[in-house]
C-alpha cells in the first residue's frame, strides 16, 4: 500500500507523480529516504515527449521484484533540470523531492505554479507541504514537525536534500488521513479565494 497519489503535466510541460513510501507502517521497507533503489516515498519529474533538447534517457533502472518486467521505464526521459543527477547511473534521476509516507493527493496550482500534497501521517500527525525541487519531506525519521516516535531512524548520513517541515499539520487525535486538496480558483465563494481545502478521511 501506500502506492500512488497525484499525476499532473506541470506548467513547463513534464509529468509530475508522487508515491508512498510502500507501507504497511512505520517506513518498513526503508524507502523513504532513498533514491537509489525503487520509485518510491517521493515526487518524480518525467519527460513523456523525450525532448533531447530538455532531457535525457534513462540512466539507472528500479530495482523490481524478480520476474518483473522493467520495460515501463523506456517510454519516457528525465529531465536535465531534475536536482539529483549522477552520469555513472547511481541513483534514480525521476525523484525532484523525497521523504514522504502516504502522499494521497498531490495538486498544482495553476495560478501561481505551486505543488500542494497532503501526506497521510502514521500515528502521530497528518501533513500538508509545499513541494520544491531538491528538498527532503524528512519521513520516515520525522513526521510533523517532531521526531518519528521512539521506532523512529535517526535522519540518513549523508543526508539528501534540503530538510523541510509541512507547512501544516494537525494530530492524529483530530483525523486519521488527510485527503488533500486543492487551491481554491472560483468565482463563487470570493472568501476562499486563493485558500487551499482539504479533508480528513478519517474523521469526515
Amino acid at each position: 500500500n501506500h502506492n500512488g497519489g497525484g499525476l499532473f503535466f506541470g506548467t513547463d510541460g513534464f509529468l509530475y507523480i508522487s508515491f508512498g513510501d510502500e507501507g504497511p507502517g512505520n517506513n518498513t521497507y526503508n524507502n523513504g529516504q532513498r533514491i537509489n533503489d525503487r520509485l518510491m516515498a517521493g515526487v518524480l519529474r518525467i519527460d513523456v515527449d523525450r525532448n533531447p533538447a530538455t532531457s535525457h534517457a534513462i540512466r539507472r533502472q528500479p530495482n523490481l521484484l524478480s520476474g518483473s518486467d522493467q520495460s515501463y521505464t523506456a517510454n519516457y526521459y528525465v529531465p536535465d533540470s531534475n536536482p539529483w543527477q549522477d552520469v555513472s547511473g547511481g541513483i534514480l534521476e525521476e525523484f525532484i523531492a523525497i521523504g514522504f509516507r502516504n502522499p494521497h493527493r498531490m495538486t498544482l496550482d495553476d495560478a501561481t505554479g505551486n505543488i500542494w500534497l497532503g501526506d497521510v501521517g502514521g500515528w502521530q500527525f497528518e501533513e500538508i507541504d509545499l513541494i520544491l525541487p531538491g528538498h527532503n519531506y524528512q519521513w520516515g525519521f520525522k513526521e510533523g514537525f517532531t521526531g518519528n516516535g521512539p521506532q523512529g531512524p535517526s535522519p540518513p548520513s549523508p543526508f539528501i536534500g534540503t530538510s523541510t517541515d509541512p507547512i501544516y499539520t494537525y494530530p492524529n487525535t483530530g483525523g486519521a488521513a488527510i485527503v488533500g486538496g486543492y487551491v481554491y480558483r472560483g468565482s463563487d465563494h470570493p472568501d476562499l479565494l486563493g485558500k487551499y481545502i482539504f479533508a480528513d478521511n478519517g474523521s469526515g
